[in-house]
């Protein structure tokens, strides 16, 4: 901390490491070339929230798109094929015990691992945050302390899913929640 003070050292963050909006324009046309206007690039932006793995996975689903508008409108609603399909690369490589615990922590805005560990019930929540966070680039983690949340993107896609649990879990979900 004294090196930062001091000026003699950067603390870099997700924040710093995320594109711009100039960025995300220039690596958009650069992949799909003047197929994609400015306002495009800037929805996606907006959908990606300038994550660098979220544009690559979704230019490159975009490449073979015949409409750019739709496809991007379509990722940022909550219903799309392109979306789920982006969230499905990211999740493809989880064991199922891991998908499910986000399922289940995707109904908390922000992320702890107390918090996820009063939800959840699991003991070891620290510690799949902590690989998860490390391992799968899911969560957007906080500047300083263990706070964190899911990307958005994948975040709409993990709570279809746990709209689809049964409604006793979801509300003793909520509750558990509500309760910490």
């Amino acid at each position: 901390s004294d090196l930062v003070d001091y000026g003699h050292a950067l603390v870099v963050g997700p924040a710093m490491l995320c594109f711009r909006l100039e960025e995300t324009i220039e690596l958009a046309r650069s992949r799909l070339g003047a197929r994609v206007d400015a306002d495009t690039a800037a929805r996606l932006q907006d959908v990606t929230e300038g994550w660098p793995l979220g544009l690559q996975l979704a230019l490159s689903i975009l490449a073979s798109a015949k409409d750019l508008r739709t496809e991007v409108a379509a990722m940022a609603g909550h219903a799309g094929e392109v979306r789920d399909h982006l969230v499905g690369l990211l999740l493809a490589n989880l064991a199922p015990a891991d998908v499910d615990f986000l399922v289940r922590i995707s109904i908390l805005d922000n992320l702890q691992p107390a918090l996820c560990r009063a939800v959840t019930g699991a003991d070891d929540a620290a510690e799949r945050l902590e690989a998860m966070g490390r391992d799968t680039p899911v969560f957007v983690a906080a500047e300083h302390g263990d706070w964190m949340r899911i990307h958005t993107l994948a975040r709409n896609v993990l709570r279809d899913r746990f709209a689809a649990l049964p409604e006793k879990e979801r509300r003793a979900l909520h509750a558990r929640a509500a309760a910490w």
